[in-house]
Order: structure tokens, then C-alpha cells, then sequence
């Protein structure tokens, strides 16, 4: 977020995270790694494949605590309606 004239108005970062539905961490964290690691990639990006997977799978998307996707402990207890069938 950017004060802009007394407003709040979302970064393009903020923005582009939000039309996709990463977590703000995620998306924060993908995007400081590919800063930081640009011109590795630019040079040699098979070199970078397993390591890009394991990030995107140890990010805050699929952890225990706050993870939104694939949570284990997530229980659905949803009941089917009872029908009474007379005859």
C-alpha cells in the first residue's frame, strides 16, 4: 500500500497478488527471490528448477499454521440432508 492524496491505493505488486490469490507473504516472497536471484536465472534457469519447486511448495500457501491450500488438518463436516422417503 502507497499514500497517494490522503488515499491508500494498492501497489502493482498488491494489486497483481490480489487478482491472483497468493497470500501477500507468498507473493512478497517470490518476488524478493526473484530480485535477488535475477541474473542467475537469466543465465542459467534449468539450473534453478528444484529449487524454484521447493519454494513454491515450502511457502506460506501450503504451511500447517496459516497455509490456505492443501491444509491437512482442515476437517469438512458437512452432514447430507436426511430424506424421509413415505411408502
Amino acid at each position: 500500500m502507497e499514500a497517494s492524496e490522503g488515499k491508500l491505493v494498492a501497489t502493482d505488486l498488491g494489486a497483481v497478488t490480489a487478482r491472483t490469490g497468493l497470500l501477500p507473504t507468498t507473493a512478497l516472497a517470490f518476488a524478493d527471490l526473484l530480485k535477488s536471484h535475477a541474473i542467475d536465472f537469466e543465465n542459467d534457469f534449468e539450473e534453478f528448477e528444484l529449487p524454484l519447486i521447493h519454494a513454491a511448495c515450502s511457502c506460506d500457501e501450503f504451511s500447517d499454521d496459516i497455509g490456505q491450500r492443501f491444509h491437512r488438518k482442515r476437517q469438512f463436516n458437512h452432514t447430507l440432508p436426511r430424506i424421509q422417503v413415505n411408502v
